[in-house]
């Protein structure tokens, strides 16, 4: 069977089976992630989730329009004028 074989024959089949393999190795990547977030615990996210809120409801500071808030240590806008 070598006999009828080329040598661009055995480089395509070569081509070939380095093709399959890297496509068994992303199915099995795929497989792997899939199992292991099917096992993750919910408690850890339910607390990522309220942490992640708790952070969004802190930064938020709402400013009457137009009005800048400013430090303790700062003069007003104006402070020359006077």
């Amino acid at each position: 069977m070598m006999i009828g074989l080329t040598e661009s024959d055995i480089f395509a089949l070569s081509m070939f089976g380095v093709i399959l393999l890297s496509f068994g190795v992303l199915l099995m990547l795929g497989f792997c992630m899939f199992r292991s977030a099917a096992r993750r615990n919910r408690d850890v996210d339910n607390l990522i989730d309220e942490v992640a809120e708790d952070e969004r409801a802190t930064t938020v500071e709402k400013n009457p329009a137009g009005e800048m808030k400013r430090e303790l240590w700062e003069k007003d806008g104006d402070w020359w004028k006077q």
